[in-house]
């Protein structure tokens, strides 16, 4: 199954039996194997062949784009960008059309940060109006940024950063919904940029008190560049793979971190305060009680983070793994136990 990770979701239900050969190519590719992977893909090309006439069938077409594509990426990784090209140009795939950058974004995406960004960087060349997928690019800048400062090039990751930031501020523009606001208040906390955070987050908290919304973040594990450390914990217990955290209460969350950091504790109790009321009339998921209880930690508040983490263990899902929630249970007990 991790084989087919590789392949986007929009078209996983068109996959046949070449296309088999087609994501295994794409895995070895991914391994440095490229001689083996051309192999693959041959096998891949030539099952679909047989299919002449036929070719124009929705599933065999979904199978053979795949196909093509995912030897794309591969080529691009190899740095044989020229011979992706004439590729795309056999294949009568059109090199202007957006979707399919999209594709190639979504095939490289996993384990080639520098190929997702530039196929991201060519769909809102030739869509600038694509505001989700300049969204996806601030994403990915931002992770290049994480992990250039994390291999101590300051310099690079700063001017990676910028590129986030405009990009953020470009998908806003267009589209500015609660989950691409929150995303972005994220951003400014993890760049330690406070008192941009508490604003942007503020904006947020008092639109969803007017509308209410329903909107989830999700992360997967490509994204833990950029997440709270709290949330990496999280992700890194779930079975499937992905966290799904609801928007407005990764909002509440950073925004108390924000005024922590900004030496505004009475701020901090206050809003926590209107966190755990949010928590408790509109939510039963663990998540959601496991955040307020990080919430409540990083206040000082032990006894009722506890509380909290018992709520969250309570209310756990089948996708989640109950050792996290009680560890931290216990933790908030033992800080209450020395301190009395």
């Amino acid at each position: 199954m991790e084989l087919l990770d590789s392949v986007p979701d929009e078209d996983r239900r068109t996959v046949q039996v070449g296309d088999f050969e087609a994501v295994l190519g794409a895995a070895l590719a991914t391994a440095g194997q490229f001689s083996l992977a051309y192999v693959y893909y041959g096998k891949a090309h030539a099952k679909y062949s047989l299919y002449g006439q036929d070719s124009d069938l929705a599933n065999v077409e979904g199978g053979m784009c795949t196909s093509v594509y995912l030897e794309c990426a591969s080529l691009v990784r190899e740095g044989k960008v020229e011979e992706a090209l004439e590729v795309l140009e056999e294949s009568e795939e059109d090199v202007g059309d957006p979707d399919l950058y999209r594709r190639l974004a979504n095939a490289t995406y996993k384990e080639g940060l520098a190929e997702t960004i530039h196929f991201l960087e060519t769909v809102v060349y030739l869509d600038p109006k694509d505001y989700t997928t300049r969204r996806n690019l601030a994403r990915m800048y931002h992770v290049q940024a994480r992990l250039s400062q994390a291999c101590s090039n300051a310099e690079l990751s700063s001017k990676i950063s910028k590129k986030a930031d405009n990009e953020y501020h470009l998908a806003m523009c267009g589209n500015s919904d609660l989950s691409a606001m929150t995303e972005y208040g994220n951003f400014l906390c993890l760049n330690q940029k406070w008192e941009e955070a508490m604003f942007v987050l503020l904006q947020v908290i008092t639109e969803d008190c007017q509308i209410g919304s329903t909107l989830n973040i999700t992360f997967g594990r490509p994204d833990m560049a950029f997440m709270p450390e709290e949330l990496k914990n999280e992700l890194m217990y779930q079975k499937e793979g992905e966290l799904h955290v609801p928007c407005i209460h990764l909002a509440y969350f950073l925004q108390i971190r924000a005024f922590l950091e900004s030496e505004h504790q009475a701020e901090a109790d206050q809003i926590v305060h209107v966190f755990g009321r949010q928590v408790e009339d509109n939510v039963t998921s663990s998540l959601s009680w496991s955040m307020l209880g990080y919430a409540l930690w990083r206040i000082g508040r032990h006894l009722e983070a506890g509380a909290a983490f018992a709520r969250a263990s309570n209310r756990m899902e089948e996708t989640a793994d109950l050792d996290l929630t009680e560890n931290n249970w216990a933790a908030c007990i033992i800080c209450v136990i020395l301190a009395t």
